[in-house]
């Protein structure tokens, strides 16, 4: 762009014919050379591998809070438990112990190579993107690592082997599948069958992921096809929406080369040496002709004066600051001088023991002081509000948001203005004298007219060029990919999927939701550790410590047969986890007692019953079925009916002695006993129906889950604030040691049994620990037929997702050290909640991942801003660069209807093409809306105009040509 187009084809001529020509008679050949390192860097890689397989297995066993010698012991029982969180754990584990060697074994080796930049043949067809990559590279010199499928170590079999060549549950690294080989010094066949078997994977989700990329990018052209800038420079789409009042915000154009780096009109605006280059063309640049065409138009006198007037509040500005004043606004003053005599206003259920400053936050995070100064400000009359606004000045506009750039040389953003003052003051007077040939006017003049020269054209389709640039590295992006988020136990979703989120589905319920909030500066770790402890959940599976299960046969009062078990819970003692869960005994006991036991465990046991039960009548039913059938046939209806009754009668006589008949015992003994028995036997027998009921279908489970989580909530809240009346404590935590009841009262002890008796007709009994509360002991009676049920298993599996205490949509909560403060990282999302502890969280820097809830509650110029860092955020695990500007219309288009909405066909609903909606998905459904709409096409959209074979109106075609009459 410096010397013209003519020239730059020369010199690309030139060296294409100058390349061939030394390809000739050099060419390129890799040998075993480029990837030789001396001996003192082998021995070191070595012994350093070597280090890390012997400790590695002492350090992951640290890191789990285990001791080495019972690693195995632990592994297998989650293994055969199938705890897919804890199983995660021991991943994470090996991969925080082994990921800091590997990085630094594969770095010293880069740097000890024999044949180092240009020498060595492969590090030049790397660096120069020809072909491989530095990953290919370093399996060939250092090492492979860790492979893994999906995020997770290789799988282990039923006999807790990853490998016949391995033992059971081995904690060897190299089993889980860390190969610390290499290419040149060869693998072993157990790393050669892994690295197959990820080969094989990759191959995989490749072959889904072109269909899954291809149809994205196709959403996204479909979108941004009518998106094109106009002459007055403004982005609109083919309906005239205005997208952008200035494309990338400073108008300028761009382009991206294969290398990801800018080829055309910005890249001499970047940085001080590139307008060194400018500066130094000057006299090519300025072309005296063109320089006074665009001083003869605009307005000239109008900027240079509304220039000096922003100039001079600035240097007022900073004047004040220097002296350590502050302009305030009249609604800051008004605040300053109303907050300090404005008392807190009551809430009806404001709690007398919440934490500081928690019980002034409204539903909208605000507090009710804040709210309440809003109101009083706004009560104020004009002449009022004047009195507080009188010496404050609001700070002028840019200049760029007052006067075209497009027609007004010297109307650039403030980032480009900075820039040159920054190169003249700080590069450009620090050359010798002789080398300073121009003035600070003619070095801002030769800024402004390449900036100038460098503005968009009216009628590029950046639409399409955005659609293009985000669609195309999609391709190097793998389908499933997880990104550890400063934690090992913390991943985020990255990868194809990720991008789908964000541009396609556009769904609410993201797959990992995470948030992130930095403490303030005074806080300490213990305090962090204190928050973080109080925000996690807890389940019951956490603080049990063993189950006892006794089955026996006994009889009831009609001398029924049934089976009398007994199962005892006993918890870890409040010294084992004090310091490291938020919850005391009495709430463990009160939760198992109020919610697990009656309302999950005794729940499940009968749905086992009812499955049987389910088999049983439809059994009987077609017996039924067929002797009625046979009565017809035969025809002899009365003899048929007599023996009919008298093989009933058999029956019931023969159920006494017949277990598999037990249940239909238990109906006809019922019928003749007119006893309380009798009632309670229905009583069950509709209580079982209803959890029949309750429970169809697998689905019906899913969400009856659901709902018992949420219920789980309620519950523990309740007795938590039945807890803290008794032992109210003071902090945000329950770190220390509480104040606990020495003994419950006889009464309270009756009555609590009562009311797990009255919960369920099979549970006869029930006793719990009156001293300590550290055991409770339920006793069911079920029947003896029917059931297929293990209490051990069932118990240990509900007992992992039944909460004791939780906070609402927060499943994670971690607290590490990012850029040397506290950060708190949650997976899950309650913004609201973090708002209670702003007294230790920089509430104002909190960010999440989704953004339909950021939106919600920051609006939608904030989720504009998410939308753009989280799709950096994807790219940048790939190492891939794309240009601010196509993020910025993409983000704009998203959300131009004050909502946020992704390339999907509900969002296209809004569009005004009925040929453009028709090309994209539907067609039928779209055609016949709109013939009972009436709707018009005004064919101005790229789709409508092909489809009718005429030239779209973009690029040179968004103009009309007028012949000139003389």
């Amino acid at each position: 762009m410096l010397y013209g187009g003519h020239v730059a084809s020369q010199i690309l001529t030139s060296i294409n014919r100058l390349c061939v020509y030394y390809l000739k008679w050099v060419g390129h050949t890799i040998s075993v050379k480029e990837f030789v390192t001396p001996p003192s860097v082998s021995a070191k890689r070595r012994h350093a591998l070597n280090d890390l397989i012997k400790r590695a297995p002492r350090e992951v066993s640290r890191r789990l809070g285990i001791p080495e010698t019972s690693f195995r012991d632990h592994f297998e029982r989650v293994h055969m438990s199938q705890n897919q969180k804890e199983l995660a754990a021991i991943d994470a584990a090996y991969t925080s112990v082994l990921g800091p060697t590997t990085s630094d074994v594969t770095a010293e080796n880069e740097r000890g190579l024999l044949r180092r930049t240009l020498d060595n043949h492969m590090r030049m067809m790397v660096d120069t993107g020809a072909k491989g990559s530095k990953v290919n590279m370093n399996q060939m010199v250092s090492l492979f690592g860790s492979v893994a499928i999906d995020g997770k170590r290789m799988p282990l079999s039923i006999t807790g082997k990853f490998l016949p060549s391995f033992l059971p549950y081995e904690s060897n690294p190299r089993a889980g599948g860390y190969i610390p080989d290499r290419f040149m010094t060869g693998i072993n066949p157990q790393s050669y069958f892994y690295l197959c078997i990820v080969g094989r994977d990759s191959l995989q989700h490749t072959a889904v992921k072109t269909a899954d990329s291809g149809y994205l990018q196709r959403c996204l052209i479909k979108h941004l096809e009518g998106i094109h800038v106009k002459y007055d420079m403004t982005v609109r789409n083919s309906d005239g929406l205005v997208l952008q009042f200035d494309y990338g915000e400073d108008g300028l154009d761009f382009d991206y080369g294969e290398d990801g780096l800018d080829v055309t009109k910005t890249p001499f605006l970047r940085s001080n040496q590139t307008l060194e280059v400018v500066v130094a063309n000057y006299s090519r640049l300025l072309n005296p002709k063109a320089l006074s065409v665009a001083r003869s138009i605009g307005q000239k006198q109008e900027v240079e004066e509304y220039s000096k007037k922003l100039e001079k509040w600035k240097k007022k500005k900073t004047s004040l600051i220097k002296e350590g004043r502050k302009g305030k606004s009249g609604f800051l003053k008004f605040s300053s001088k109303m907050g300090a005599s404005l008392p807190a206003p009551d809430t009806p259920d404001t709690p007398t023991d919440t934490p500081t400053d928690t019980h002034t936050h409204g539903e909208n995070g605000r507090s009710y002081k804040s709210i309440e100064l809003q109101k009083q400000w706004r009560a104020l009359t004009e002449d009022q509000r004047k009195k507080y606004s009188k010496n404050y000045k609001k700070c002028p506009d840019p200049v760029k948001s007052v006067f075209s750039s497009a027609s007004n040389l010297g109307v650039v953003s403030e980032a480009l203005d900075d820039l040159i003052d920054g190169y003249y003051y700080n590069h450009y007077t620090k050359k010798r004298l002789p080398e300073q040939k121009l003035t600070r006017d003619e070095v801002t003049t030769a800024v402004h007219m390449k900036a100038l020269n460098a503005l968009v054209d009216p009628g590029e389709a950046v639409g399409a060029l955005c659609a293009q640039a985000l669609g195309e590295p999609l391709t190097q992006m793998t389908l499933n990919t997880f990104h550890f988020a400063g934690r090992d136990e913390l991943n985020v979703t990255l990868g194809v999927p990720r991008m789908v989120e964000i541009l396609r589905t556009a769904t609410k319920n993201i797959s990992t939701p995470i948030m992130e909030v930095p403490f303030h500066p005074w806080v300490n770790k213990l305090q962090a550790q204190t928050l973080r402890i109080q925000l996690s959940q807890v389940s019951l599976h956490q603080v049990l410590r063993s189950l006892h299960v006794s089955v026996e046969l006994d009889r009831d009062d009609h001398n029924n047969l049934h089976r009398r078990t007994c199962i005892r819970l006993s918890f870890l003692p409040y010294s084992e986890y004090k310091h490291t869960f938020v919850i005391t005994p009495p709430q463990v006991l009160a939760f198992t007692e109020t919610h697990f036991l009656p309302k999950v465990l005794v729940k499940e046991i009968q749905k086992s019953f009812k499955k049987t039960k389910a088999k049983m009548c439809s059994s009987v039913f077609e017996r039924q079925r067929k002797e009625e059938e046979e009565k017809m046939k035969t025809g002899d209806k009365g003899e048929e009916a007599t023996d009919n009754n008298e093989k009933k009668g058999n029956r019931r006589r023969g159920g006494e002695e017949n277990d598999d008949d037990d249940d239909d015992d238990d109906k006809d003994g019922g019928d003749d006993d007119g006893t309380s028995s009798n009632r309670i036997k229905k009583k069950q027998e509709q209580d079982y129906s209803e959890n029949e009921e309750n429970n169809i279908s697998d689905d019906e489970d899913d969400d009856d889950s659901k709902s018992h989580h949420q219920g789980l909530s309620e519950d523990e809240g309740i007795e938590e604030d039945r807890v803290e009346e008794e032992s109210p404590e003071a902090g945000i935590g329950r770190g220390g040691e509480r104040k606990r009841k020495a003994k419950v009262n006889p009464l309270e002890v009756e009555q609590r049994r009562e009311a797990v008796l009255q919960c369920d007709p099979c549970i006869v009994d029930y006793s719990f620990d009156t001293n300590a509360q550290l055991w409770c002991e339920i006793v069911l009676m079920l029947p003896v037929s029917g059931g297929n049920y293990d209490i051990h298993s069932l118990v240990n599996h509900k007992s992992q997702t039944a909460l004791v205490h939780s906070v609402k949509n927060l499943r994670r909560v971690f607290v590490e050290d990012k850029d040397q403060r506290l950060m708190l990282r949650t997976e899950g999302v309650n913004i609201m909640k973090m708002f209670e502890f702003e007294h230790l969280l920089d509430v104002n820097k909190l960010y999440s991942n989704n953004i339909h809830q950021v939106a919600e509650l920051y609006g939608i110029e904030a989720a504009q801003r998410s939308i753009i860092r989280e799709i950096r955020a994807v790219q940048s695990a790939y190492d891939i660069k794309i240009d601010f500007r196509h993020l910025t219309l993409l983000a704009d288009y998203f959300t131009c209807e004050g909502i946020y909405k992704a390339c999907s066909r509900q969002a296209l609903a809004t569009c005004l093409s009925p040929l453009q909606k028709m090309s994209y998905e539907t067609c039928t459904e779209n055609l016949k809306l709109a013939l009972l709409r009436g709707e018009e096409e005004n064919m101005s959209s790229p789709t409508a105009n092909i489809t009718v074979g005429q030239p779209i109106k973009l690029g040179t075609n968004s103009m009309h040509i007028l012949q000139a009459i003389s």
